[in-house]
């Protein structure tokens, strides 16, 4: 018998398998986990970026649930919805929260989809993932700093007014404290008068600072030294129930901030610190020298490689909940009852810090406490040199000035005060004004104006009247200052600034500093 041989062309499936192949090494290199399970839920398939994004290895997945990335985050009624969509043969799309093999959580956008036979039954799910967490993250920054800005320019604007209003009363008080003899009983009057004045400007300070307009007067300096200078002041703020430990680093490295800020922000940490303790407990202060990058574990992704010195202040207090925790920098929020806070003391701790170049976040658990941690830029610089402060009577002078105010009350008691240490004063209520006068004199010696006027504001005074008399000293005086007249204007011009309210004698001395030509970077605002 002779063999029979049989042939059949299997050309159509060997291309059908290299195009299944194909299709299988593009799945396994997509960005977007890939994965397939039966109809009972099963895993039968997960591709790299799955491994990636989940840390679940394929071995460790095949066969399981994908419940294993259960966060608790949604209620079991979302996945009941989730499935019921589904076994009608529909897709299902949404957002998840979910958690890796390591515990940590993460944010994904997914589309899960039944795959169905020829008859049209189901046969297996596949879910098509992306990892929403960074985007989720910037979006919710972008909000917070939309919230902030527009926080800021209405605390701002508020603040401007109120601290002319403050100005005014401060000014009027002030003089007529001074006048009264030692013996009069009105002098305690004036005396209150000066301290409500003094905590009101305390407020809008916080208010400028949360809302990052406060002009301030960065120097270097150890943290260390205000921290202990502080903390001697806490020992009376604080109470005796609270025991205060510190642990301060003393090769420290060098910042560059306002000490007075620094000041303002540890004791506003202290106090929250102590208002979170009823019954008593520990109040710990400590500083430190670190090193971001590389392997730190312990500080948030979104702080910036670098070296840092930092500040923490834990207390042993009742803790906050992860609600609370995610409001607290947030202006006038406050768990207190009426009466007992602004809302605005850690508020004030994150503009600070933000505009310190800094960063400030939390940890905190129910009945086991809160600690906040500062990091402030390094610098590489010698500490400043505090000037010993000035006491005695005013210096006087002889110098003509020129004093632009447009809130009439506050300048002529301005303009008196000036006249009675022997200055030649002009005055004026507007820019306009001030040039019409200034050309019509043989000498003006200094300018001293507001900055918020109308129509033409004191930066741009002062570039027109320097245009005619170079050697113009100027002074500039305002409730706040936005960050766009503090680069231009004071600093790149070499001119003095005095926050407002300020004392007389403060301006007097402010005065005498800036004719005699004292560096304004090394004279307090």
């Amino acid at each position: 018998m002779s063999a029979k041989a049989v042939l059949r062309d299997i050309s159509r499936r060997k291309k059908r398998e290299t195009k299944r192949a194909e299709l299988l090494q593009g799945i396994e290199h997509v960005a977007e986990s890939i994965v397939i399970t039966d109809l009972d839920g099963s895993i039968l398939y997960v591709n790299p970026a799955f491994e990636k994004m989940t840390g679940y290895t394929w071995a460790e997945a095949i066969g399981r649930n994908p419940r294993i990335l259960k966060s608790g985050h949604q209620p079991d009624s979302f996945y009941e919805d989730l499935w019921a969509t589904l076994r009608r043969g529909e897709t299902w799309s949404g957002d998840l929260v979910n958690k890796r093999k390591n515990g940590t959580f993460f944010n994904e956008a997914a589309t899960i989809s039944p795959i169905k036979s020829v008859d049209g039954s189901i046969v297996s799910y596949v879910a098509v993932k992306r990892d929403t967490t960074q985007e989720i993250l910037l979006r919710d920054q972008l909000f917070q700093a939309e919230k902030w800005n527009s926080m800021g320019r209405l605390a701002g604007g508020i603040a401007h007014d109120f601290n002319n209003l403050l100005m005014v009363m401060r000014t009027y008080a002030e003089v007529l404290h001074h006048r009264l003899p030692l013996d009069d009983s009105l002098r305690a009057n004036t005396e209150q008068m000066l301290k409500a004045v003094d905590r009101g400007a305390s407020l809008t300070a916080q208010m400028l600072a949360f809302s990052r307009k406060q002009i301030i007067s960065p120097t270097v300096i150890n943290l260390n030294a205000v921290a202990r200078d502080t903390t001697k002041m806490l020992e009376r703020l604080i109470g005796e129930d609270v025991e205060i430990q510190v642990d301060f680093l003393e090769s420290l490295w060098a910042i560059e901030a306002d000490r007075d800020q620094m000041v303002q922000v540890l004791l506003n940490l202290c106090v929250n610190a102590r208002d979170a303790m009823p019954r008593g407990g520990t109040l710990k202060i400590a500083t430190g020298n670190v090193t971001v990058g590389g392997d730190c574990t312990d500080i948030p992704t979104y702080v910036s490689h670098g070296d840092y010195v930092m500040l923490s202040v834990t207390d042993s207090g009742i803790g906050m909940s992860q609600e609370i925790q995610s409001q607290v920098f947030e202006p006038f929020f406050t768990t207190k009852g009426p009466g007992s806070g602004t809302g605005l003391g850690l508020a004030t701790v994150y503009g600070i810090t933000k505009q310190n170049g800094g960063y400030v976040w939390l940890e905190s658990e129910i009945g086991k406490g809160t600690r906040f941690r500062i990091c402030l830029p390094r610098v590489e610089r010698a500490i400043s040199r505090i000037p010993p402060a000035r006491v005695g009577t005013p210096l006087r002078g002889t110098e003509t000035l020129l004093v632009v105010e447009d809130e009439q009350p506050l300048r002529l008691a301005i303009c008196s005060f000036l006249g009675t240490l022997g200055y030649r004063v002009l005055s004026a209520n507007s820019a306009e004004a001030a040039l019409k006068l200034a050309s019509g004199q043989e000498r003006v010696d200094l300018l001293l104006t507001d900055v918020i006027m109308p129509r033409i504001n004191g930066r741009e005074l002062s570039h027109a009247m320097r245009g005619l008399r170079p050697d113009l000293k100027v002074i500039y005086v305002s409730g706040y200052m936005d960050d766009t007249v503090l680069r231009n204007g004071i600093h790149a011009q070499n001119t003095a600034f005095l926050q407002k309210p300020f004392g007389l004698n403060q301006l007097a001395d402010k005065v005498r500093d800036t004719l005699n030509g004292i560096d304004p970077k090394a004279m307090s605002a």
